[in-house]
């Protein structure tokens, strides 16, 4: 896991490594992390959502992209 922010009350930490060439590949989860709890998250842009509901479409997944 990689801190990709951190400060005195809490860091947030990441596997991803967000590419700077194709915004539609841009989502990550990441982990926010204080002395005492840990809470998970999920980001993307939304030409990413776009993207996926567009692919899922074709493919049928997640009922033929109307869930994302």
């Amino acid at each position: 896991m990689k801190t990709i922010y951190q400060n005195e009350k809490f860091s947030i930490e990441t596997h991803h490594q967000i590419p700077n060439n194709d915004i539609t590949q841009q989502n990550m989860d990441f982990w926010i992390k204080t002395e005492a709890k840990s809470y998970w998250g999920s980001a993307a842009t939304i030409a990413n959502i776009q993207y996926l509901m567009q692919r899922y479409s074709q493919t049928g997944e997640n009922a033929s992209g109307t869930f994302y």
